[in-house]
């Protein structure tokens, strides 16, 4: 890998690309990367449609609850849908570092991080990364474009 390369020379630069490296092989930034792959392939129609000049606020309402109505999906089936996400990250784990998906430790006494008591790794993911991934992206859809649809019905 590069970082891996830049992290062993002696430039000044060195010691950032050595802890990029090292957080780049942790479990959570693996399950982030595929969970946001997942999430952002259906937004990304809607994004190029938005960055298009014929685009119009009324169709962009409408492409936007279809995204929507996707994501309240896969969110209703979350537990099938981040078992695949989680076999992919497995897969990239094992394949690019050797290493098995772990989830932290879990304490009694946890301030800075999500604690949940959770029975799998892939459990543990799926309650701190993926629902709350997909919570916030769909609530974030709706605060900027659902929200317009009060105004269009006006006109």
């Amino acid at each position: 890998m590069a970082l891996e390369e830049i992290a062993q020379r002696t430039w000044t630069i060195s010691s950032t690309a050595s802890t990029l490296h090292s957080a780049s092989q942790k479990s959570e930034f693996l399950v982030s990367i595929v969970v946001c792959e997942k999430l952002y392939s259906l937004t990304l129609p809607l994004l190029i449609f938005l960055q298009n000049k014929s685009s119009d606020l009324v169709s962009a309402v409408k492409y936007t609850n279809e995204v929507l109505s996707s994501l309240r999906q896969m969110r209703e089936t979350a537990n099938d849908t981040f078992t695949e996400i989680f076999q992919v990250a497995s897969k990239f784990s094992a394949n690019l570092f050797d290493t098995q998906l772990q989830a932290p430790r879990v304490t009694s006494r946890q301030k800075s991080r999500a604690n949940p008591q959770a029975i799998s790794n892939e459990e543990y993911f799926r309650v701190t990364t993926f629902i709350p991934c997909i919570d916030t992206l769909i609530q974030n859809l709706t605060d900027r474009f659902i929200k317009n649809e009060d105004i269009l019905s006006s006109f």
